[in-house]
């Protein structure tokens, strides 16, 4: 059953195909089966950077804020 839609009824989406063996097969039509360890990579690359980004967004936010305060502190009143 490997690379066909197959109904699996005990699955919440009970059609299934499995994506990597699709974009594999679409590389080897094309004739660009050297870029298949590309598309591991590249999609490793995509979730990691995907996960990693939220942690990145809290962290800026966090140095603004101590910036800000900062600033706010060393303002002096006329």
């Amino acid at each position: 059953m490997a690379g066909r839609i197959h109904v699996d009824p005990f699955l919440r989406f009970p059609y299934y195909a499995n994506n990597f063996l699709l974009l594999y097969s679409a590389l080897f039509i094309f004739k660009l089966s050297d870029y298949c360890q590309f598309l591991t990579w590249l999609c490793g690359l995509l979730t990691s950077r995907r996960v990693v980004e939220p942690f990145r967004r809290r962290c800026r936010r966090g140095r603004e804020a101590a910036t800000q305060q900062i600033r706010w502190r060393n303002q002096t009143i006329v």
